[in-house]
């Protein structure tokens, strides 16, 4: 959707229906969505909340402390490390891709909208269509590794 919003507005056109986008998607929730949490499971929490009542201070202690979940084994320790990894150097890719395409091939605002948009929607595509069949086929932990294997090898290709 951005990548459409991007070919057809401008910068601040885009800027402005992106937040409208954000501020109507939040609304929309807020309005529409039905609760999940079973109304048992909703008063155990209030309960458990009420009983800790560390404020602010426990506000933002307590997600770093869930983050404990990465910290029980050495496989969980490797995975976050690597995962954390692989979306710093794609997100990295993503952007000196654009700005080496705009200086050295001069290309303009809406061939990268439509890149962008290619690349989103085969993401999606292959998420969609292959994923399932890919774990189904290797495994849970060899489709990660079979992942990381192709995000490595597609790195050196830009560096050759």
């Amino acid at each position: 959707m951005s990548q459409v919003l991007a070919i057809t507005l401008s910068h601040v056109g885009v800027s402005l229906a992106s937040a409208l986008l954000l501020l109507s998607g939040f609304f929309f929730t807020l309005c529409f969505v039905p609760e999940t949490l079973q109304e048992t499971m909703m008063m155990r929490a209030i309960e458990k909340q009420s009983l800790e009542e560390g404020g602010l201070l426990q506000t933002i202690i307590r997600p770093v402390s869930e983050l404990k979940i990465l910290n029980r084994n050495n496989f969980f320790r490797l995975l976050a490390f690597v995962s954390f990894c692989s979306a710093f150097i794609y997100s990295s890719d993503q952007t000196l891709v654009v700005y080496y395409m705009e200086e050295h091939l001069a290309v303009h605002d809406e061939t990268v909208a439509y890149m962008l948009g290619a690349t989103s929607l085969l993401g999606v595509l292959i998420q969609v269509f292959l994923l399932n069949r890919v774990i189904a086929l290797f495994g849970e932990k060899k489709t990660l590794i079979l992942g990381f294997f192709f995000g490595t090898f597609h790195n050196l290709i830009y560096g050759i």
